[in-house]
């Protein structure tokens, strides 16, 4: 029959129509009918590209230190030593200006004059500073060879030099002269080693010298009895005089303690930890200006170890 192959054709077409629509229904179907995905369930992989996120830095292997722990230091006025008479220091031998030869410098012997002071071993002396090193403390009025006066033995140079001694108590502390004495229980010379030539110190210029602490304080106790103590030459502190600042600087270095004195005094230092510290001491003007000159500052570092043995009582 004509037209017969293209309506068997067109009966072909229908019929692959109809199961492609029936495939594609059931489908749907079953993509309504799935469950939800869990909630805790990974999520399914898909081609979409998803933000870089960023990766943190590995750890050093050496974890950043914390700087040491330093508390505050204070300092804490001490009551001055009552004492029935002032003691009375003169130093005989140098006198004022003398030249001392060259060769005859290292034993060339310190004479003193001492009144109204008792002096014996482990108490009471006194104690000698030669420029600006920290002397030793005598207890008798033996003469002491010039180079043995300081603690470090140095050489005593060719040129000028300060010689200076003053009265320590029982405990240690300087001995203070009040404010209205004219008796003093310090005595400074100036003097020569060689030639005279330029003098690099004055024995009247204001002049502060730090006594204590000093060295190591090995225990506990040594710690907690640490004091500052220091003696003052042609400055007198007060309002409208001389000021005297104490910086403290700790272990890390940091500054731990800063004030300024106007009354002179010996302070109790609490709050002192293992480690070093370092005391600078600075003579300001009326004004509040550090005072130029030698001698004007002092400074000094100290160890503290609370851990350190302490030896105990000989039998």
């Amino acid at each position: 029959m004509p037209g017969c192959g293209n309506v068997g054709a067109l009966v072909r077409w229908l019929g692959l129509f109809l199961v492609l629509g029936t495939s594609v229904a059931l489908g749907v179907a079953a993509c309504a009918a799935a469950p939800p995905t869990p909630a805790n369930s990974p999520p399914a992989a898909t081609e979409t590209s998803t933000p870089v996120q960023a990766i943190p830095a590995a750890p050093s292997s050496a974890p950043a230190r914390e700087p040491p722990q330093v508390s505050a230091v204070r300092l804490e006025p001490r009551a001055a030593q009552e004492l029935e008479k002032l003691p009375h220091v003169e130093i005989r031998f140098p006198i004022a200006e003398q030249q001392i030869p060259i060769p005859k410098a290292q034993k060339y012997r310190v004479r003193l004059k001492v009144e109204d002071h008792v002096m014996k071993p482990g108490s009471a002396g006194v104690r000698f500073v030669l420029d600006d090193r920290l002397g030793r403390v005598v207890h008798d009025l033996r003469p002491v060879p010039l180079a043995d006066v300081v603690e470090d033995g140095a050489k005593i140079e060719p040129g000028d030099h300060v010689l200076m001694a003053f009265a320590v108590d029982a405990t240690g502390m300087s001995i203070k002269p009040p404010v209205e004495s004219t008796r003093g229980p310090f005595a400074i010379v100036h003097f020569w080693v060689g030639a005279k030539g330029t003098p690099r110190f004055s024995a009247t210029h204001p002049r502060v010298v730090h006594h204590a602490p000093r060295g190591t304080l090995n225990g506990e106790a040594a710690a907690d009895a640490a004091s500052l103590d220091f003696y003052l030459v042609g400055a007198r502190l007060g309002v409208g005089a001389f000021g005297l600042e104490v910086q403290v600087h700790g272990p890390d270095g940091r500054a731990v303690h800063t004030r300024r004195l106007s009354t002179w005094s010996t302070h109790a230092v609490r709050g002192l930890e293992s480690g070093d510290y370092r005391f600078q001491l600075s003579l300001l003007d009326s004004t509040g200006a550090p005072v130029a000159g030698a001698g004007a500052e002092s400074t000094r570092t100290i160890t503290v170890n609370r851990d350190a043995p302490v030896p105990g009582p000989t039998k």
